[in-house]
């Protein structure tokens, strides 16, 4: 009973793929990843490594995804920002971090983010409407404050959190009076 316990299994060793078939199944795994949403090249990248592709492999796979314009990280951007804007609106330093932190080069997230300043107005106000219902019992000082504080953390503007905050306690202050 002694001996099994130290006894440890083993399995036997394959042998390696093909390199075709190492490509084939690399490129089966970047077209399933692409399958759920758009991704960057980075992401793509990403998860070839992480599914043990090596790099002239992934690079391979790259190619091909972009030659069938599955990747392209200017529509990822455009796409990214669009539904930031549609679900959860963040403003344009925000969405610029979060652009960067998934590959996307400097100057394609500035272009993709550039539309975002239009609009900065209408999002941060529909992002802080919810909110601001949660906080209407604070006097007019706190709520200040904590609208402004949570309106920075998802990437607006100083101007822009100026102007959303008054127009929400505005709001607020105008139903407590009726």
């Amino acid at each position: 009973m002694a001996g099994l316990a130290t006894r440890r299994w083993t399995s036997p060793r394959r042998s390696e793929p093909s390199t075709r078939a190492s490509a084939s199944s690399a490129l089966d795994t970047a077209v399933r990843f692409l399958a759920q949403r758009p991704r960057s090249e980075y992401e793509v990248r990403q998860r070839l490594r992480r599914a043990g592709v090596d790099e002239a492999t992934a690079e391979a796979v790259l190619v091909q995804l972009r030659n069938h314009q599955l990747v392209d990280d200017g529509a990822f951007a455009e796409y990214w920002v669009e539904q930031r804007q549609t679900f959860r609106p963040r403003g344009a330093r925000l969405v610029r971090s979060e652009l960067a932190r998934l590959g996307v080069g400097r100057e394609r997230a500035e272009a993709a983010a550039a539309g975002l300043v239009d609009s900065a107005e209408a999002d941060a106000f529909r992002a802080a409407r919810k909110r601001a219902s949660r906080l209407r019992d604070l006097d007019a000082s706190a709520f200040r404050s904590r609208m402004a504080q949570w309106l920075a953390r998802r990437g607006f503007d100083w101007a822009t959190i100026t102007t959303v905050v008054d127009r929400l306690w505005a709001e607020i202050a105008a139903a407590h009076q009726v």
